[in-house]
């Protein structure tokens, strides 16, 4: 499982602590699951960006997902 989410979020390793946000009503329906709307993650992964590093700014995450409860 993984590995698709490391070809959805075009990492260069497995995504295995990745914390993702996906607008309501968002449907997996092929191969490769969709991208999410926003994620962040605790991985040393050079692709996956430090802006999006979890220990950096957690309360990112919970404003991200206020926002898109809105939506």
């Amino acid at each position: 499982m993984s590995g698709l989410w490391q070809q959805s979020l075009g990492l260069r390793e497995s995504a295995w602590d990745v914390y993702l946000l996906f607008p309501a009503g968002i449907r997996w329906d092929t191969e490769v699951p969709p991208s999410p709307a926003f994620w962040m993650h605790q991985l040393s992964d050079p692709v996956a960006t430090e802006d999006r590093l979890l220990s950096c700014d957690p309360s990112r995450l919970g404003r991200e997902l206020a926002v898109l409860v809105k939506e």
